[in-house]
């Protein structure tokens, strides 16, 4: 605009050059024609003077009127001097009028590549984010939020097992040079330093990505490490260059947090940030947006979810149901269990054991040997091994369900069978007399 102004300026000066020419020499015409006119209405008109000598004072000389000066000043140039002056100031007037033409080009074209990048960091700073930025006033730099994603203070027997998980939930990477985090106890009276700037230089968080803070001597393969410890009852906060709090959390009874704390991270457990809609949850309460975990630095926070309480159904001893020491032969003996209750029964670490007259017990099936599972209501067969020359000893036809532990295992007719669980309780005894206040008081039907 201001480039237009000056070219009209010339234009301008240039028309008034043109016209004081123009002007000059019809002024020049005129005054010509004016003193001939002037002596032909002399000669014709006026009648010619009687001759008579007067003697006056000579007058003083009168000055030349201005249109005798510009004649005299015209005299000294000719017409085509003067024309030749104003085409030389025209073509420099047009010199003039190209060279800001070209000026004022450039200038458009610079102005335009300005707007351009404006416009670009314009689309830069208000591109769609989830979460707010740090806006700040006085020319300092804003800074997109970063989040405190996960926290894990002790792991099940290491209490060195401990985490400060972040989490940009922005679309674009972020630098955290000159970024810190920070720790405050339940009875402290400030913050005190827990990762320092100085450990996040040169470090960088990617869109939608996880940043890991581990304590030293961890196996987690973290960013950062630092020999800071986290206790029950703490805050975080995590604090950006101007020293803005990006995010903090307080759980237990910590004594800053926001609205509400979280609860403290049990211990092989974590808290973490509720994953919503491909997001993590930011409401600002650490209550409402925390929730115990399953540990899982740097990747996505996955939720802890309680096994089914176990309930216990109480489980009446497993019972000796019968027992054969002799049959069609010397070792054609069989033991046999039966499982009054409604739920199978795991026999792995029972043992059967026989027991002399004079008290001394020994080995049918090892604790060692035992297993398999009695059905609810069910029976389970146990038989002495087949010789080496692969004869039977035991011959019925039900095939057992377990065998003796050793080759030679026998029971006598005059022995006590004897069942204990993998807790070695006895849970049942038989007795191979009428007298026996231990025998099962409800025997099975034999086996078929």
């Amino acid at each position: 605009m201001k480039t237009r102004k000056i070219i009209f300026g010339l234009f301008f000066v240039l028309g008034l050059v043109v016209f004081g020419f123009v002007s000059v020499n019809f002024s020049s015409d005129l005054l010509k024609n004016k003193n001939a006119f002037t002596a032909s209405l002399a000669q014709d008109v006026l009648p010619a003077p009687k001759m008579i000598e007067i003697v006056e004072p000579t007058p003083e000389p009168e000055e030349l009127p201005v249109e005798e000066e510009v004649v005299v000043s015209v005299a000294v140039y000719s017409k085509q001097d003067q024309i030749d002056d104003i085409l030389e100031k025209i073509d420099i007037l047009q010199r003039q009028i190209a060279d800001l033409q070209a000026l004022e080009k450039v200038q458009e074209e610079e102005i335009a590549l300005v707007s351009q990048e404006e416009v670009e960091e314009v689309e830069v700073i208000v591109a769609p984010v989830i979460y707010r930025t740090s806006t700040v006033g006085g020319g300092r730099q804003s800074y997109l939020k970063v989040l405190i994603s996960e926290v894990q203070i002790s792991g099940e027997t290491d209490a060195q097992q401990e985490f400060v998980e972040l989490y940009n939930p922005n679309d674009q990477e972020i630098d955290l040079t000159d970024w810190y985090l920070q720790r405050k106890t339940k009875t402290a009276d400030s913050f005190s330093s827990f990762a320092s700037s100085t450990l996040f230089i040169g470090k960088k968080i990617s869109a939608k990505g996880y940043f890991l803070i581990a304590r030293d001597g961890t196996n987690y393969a973290s960013n950062i490490t630092v020999t800071s410890a986290l206790t029950d009852d703490n805050s975080l906060a995590l604090k950006n260059p101007n020293g803005e709090i990006s995010d903090k959390v307080g759980f237990g009874n910590a004594s800053d947090f926001e609205i509400a704390s979280a609860i403290n991270p049990p211990a092989d457990q974590s808290i973490g940030r509720k994953f919503v809609d491909n997001n993590e949850v930011d409401a600002d309460n650490n209550l409402v947006d925390f929730e115990i975990n399953i540990p899982t630095p740097t990747a996505q926070n996955l939720v802890y979810v309680a096994p089914p309480p176990v309930i216990e159904i109480p489980i009446e001893n497993i019972l000796i149901s019968q027992v054969q020491t002799e049959g069609v032969t010397v070792k054609d003996e069989f033991v046999e269990l039966f499982n009054p209750n409604e739920v199978n029964v795991d026999l792995a670490g029972f043992a059967l054991k026989k027991k002399t007259t004079s008290g001394s017990e020994s080995n049918l099936v090892s604790a060692s040997s035992f297993m398999g599972t009695i059905l609810a209501q069910g029976y389970f067969l146990i038989a002495p091994q087949n010789n080496d020359d692969g004869t039977k000893n035991y011959m019925g036809l039900t095939e057992p369900d377990l065998r003796y532990s050793g080759k030679t295992f026998s029971i006598a007719s005059g022995n006590n069978v004897l069942l204990y669980n993998a807790s070695k309780i006895l849970m049942d005894e038989y007795i191979p007399t009428a007298d026996t206040p231990t025998a099962p008081t409800d025997t099975p039907p034999p086996l078929p």
